[in-house]
């Protein structure tokens, strides 16, 4: 389990900004190049931009502020400075949320559950789950399946991704998890819940537990 002490938080604060840090070099290069390409069609010095260039320019400016602001929402929830927006939400629903926010070929399947309520950031809640299955997809098989098992305390529930296999017993994702990964697992640490990692070579597991009321 997450038992958050000073070297687990270190850790993982390292890893986020490695993640953070090569993610973020991908539009950055993308940018030049489309500034590249905008001085060739230009004169004099001057960048001129056709209707093409110009929409890719847009995405990736947007690709750009969307990780620098989703870099600030995990900085101010590690500082207590984001309140989350807490309602009753059924985990069905979070589920069937979570499931839309998946990249194409990645998908998971809840199965039969308990379809309990909790006092959750519905939203937020629900782009967690889709970033720990992508991670979890990405550090496992790969082959876009991953197996879901939840299970229900009388205080808690428990949801659990995981990939490939033979199981591994290593505690840590690293960068290579994806940004997305760091950011899910603070907002579900911030909603006062917990969060498992093991993996190995072609298998990768999530475990989280989710507090049912706050």
């Amino acid at each position: 389990m997450d038992a958050m002490d000073g070297d687990d938080a270190e850790r993982y604060r390292v890893e986020a900004i490695a993640a953070f840090s090569h993610e973020i070099r991908t539009p950055i290069t993308s940018l030049k190049m489309l500034v590249e390409l905008g001085r060739r069609h230009g004169a004099e010095g001057e960048a001129l931009f056709d209707r093409e260039l110009t929409e890719l320019l847009v995405l990736t400016v947007d690709e750009l502020t969307r990780l620098v602001d989703d870099m600030q929402q995990a900085s101010r929830l590690m500082r207590g400075m984001l309140a989350l927006e807490r309602a009753p939400q059924r985990l069905s629903a979070v589920l069937d949320n979570a499931r839309d926010e998946l990249p194409a070929g990645i998908e998971f399947e809840p199965g039969e559950f308990e379809d309990v309520s909790g006092m959750w950031d519905g939203p937020r809640l629900a782009a967690a789950l889709a970033q720990f299955a992508v991670a979890v997809d990405r550090l496992g098989d790969g082959l876009g399946n991953v197996r879901t098992r939840i299970e229900t305390t009388g205080t808690d529930v428990m949801i659990e991704f995981t990939s490939g296999g033979p199981p591994g017993s290593g505690q840590f994702f690293t960068a290579d998890a994806g940004y997305g990964f760091f950011r899910a697992r603070q907002l579900v640490i911030a909603a006062g819940g917990s969060v498992e990692c093991r993996r190995s070579e072609g298998f990768s597991l999530v475990r989280l537990m989710l507090p049912l009321t706050q």
